[in-house]
């Protein structure tokens, strides 16, 4: 994990309006302010939910995460849950904080 992400708190963007649509293993995410849908993993629809809810630190998402979603918080999880959440902050769902 790249120590500046890792020590940064991550939110949702000021203002953000998402909603959400899930099914199985997939939720879409309507980002209103720029009228953008994305798909995402269960993983990361969580991620996004937690962000929502407060500010979280990467280690923080990656332990919450594996809580909610009943799987152990390894490394692959947390490659995974730092790309997105970089990926969605430069898509502007989120910033740093």
């Amino acid at each position: 994990m790249a120590q500046r992400a890792a020590a940064s708190q991550w939110a949702l963007s000021g203002g953000a309006t998402l909603m959400f649509r899930s099914w199985e293993d997939e939720t879409v995410v309507y980002h209103q302010q720029s009228g953008d849908t994305h798909a995402l993993s269960a993983v990361g629809a969580e991620c996004l939910r937690l962000l929502a809810t407060a500010p979280r630190t990467l280690p923080d998402l990656v332990a919450a995460v594996a809580a909610a979603c009943q799987i152990p918080p390894d490394a692959a999880l947390t490659e995974s849950v730092e790309k997105l959440v970089l990926e969605l902050a430069g898509k502007g769902l989120l910033e740093e904080r």
